[in-house]
């Protein structure tokens, strides 16, 4: 598939800073050279890379450490689950609303989708933000913060003040993994108080949540169960820890909705 290749090429440009056209061939020799061409061109047209001589080299720009290749590495995983979540989404953008957008790879793929009409999008993620403002018609507020390597995220008190300034109907939460009698976790302190005040001041708060990432906890919760509307993940249901999730969200009067099974990308 175009997109899931383009996402790989993506990831080896940003992991190794420089790709040549013969590298690529060599990693995809089922594709046409000028396929792969015309894939450098589209990432360079989405600002992702930059296009050089017989190949493509990373957007650094004084970045320093391992930012880039880590959220590129989690931007190729699971992408068919993400996908399919993102496009189920899509309904939750109406005209006039304000949505919290949290960061990470699966709201990044539904960012993309979202509709050019007139919305509020409030967000802790500069690449998040800089890709609703190719649009028209939506606002766009960026929380300020330091930014967290891994997720691309802005996170601090900053972030916390700034978020007090607005009145959110539906917050879009990506967690990190949800385990059941624990609830949904992320691994740093700053970001799960952040995500704590979201879940407290949206009206409705929904979870973007691919399967993988059921009965995995990490260090710090930042919403139970019963403080959240909806669920969507991807189906169908592939486990047994997957079906009491779905089981023990429906007795809490958590809606759970599944996005189709296979999404062409």
């Amino acid at each position: 598939m175009a997109v899931e290749r383009r996402e790989r090429i993506l990831f080896m440009i940003n992991a190794r800073g420089l790709v040549s056209l013969k590298e690529l061939e060599h990693t995809f020799p089922e594709v046409s050279s000028m396929t792969l061409r015309r894939d450098l061109q589209h990432l360079d047209d989405r600002g992702e890379v930059i296009r050089v001589r017989r190949g493509a080299r990373a957007v650094r720009a004084q970045v320093t450490g391992e930012i880039e290749p880590v959220y590129a590495m989690r931007a190729v995983e699971n992408l068919q689950a993400k996908e399919s979540i993102a496009q189920m989404a899509l309904p939750l953008v109406e005209t006039g609303k304000t949505i919290f957008l949290d960061a990470g790879t699966t709201c990044m793929r539904f960012a993309r989708k979202m509709p050019d009409f007139p919305y509020s999008v409030v967000t802790h993620a500069p690449n998040i933000a800089l890709e609703i403002a190719k649009h028209q018609f939506p606002d766009v507020f960026l929380l300020g913060g330091r930014v967290l390597k891994g997720s691309l995220a802005n996170i601090g008190h900053p972030a916390v003040v700034m978020l007090e300034q607005f009145n959110i109907d539906v917050a879009i939460i990506c967690p990190a993994g949800y385990s059941s009698g624990v609830g949904f976790t992320c691994g740093n302190q700053e970001e799960s108080e952040l995500k704590k005040k979201i879940v407290e001041r949206a009206r409705r708060t929904v979870i973007l949540i691919d399967q993988s990432k059921i009965e995995r906890s990490l260090s710090l919760m930042f919403a139970k169960a019963n403080e959240v509307d909806m669920i969507i993940m991807e189906g169908p249901v592939k486990s047994e820890a997957v079906q009491r999730m779905v089981d023990e969200m429906t007795e809490l009067g958590v809606e759970v909705r599944f996005g189709i099974r296979e999404v062409v990308i």
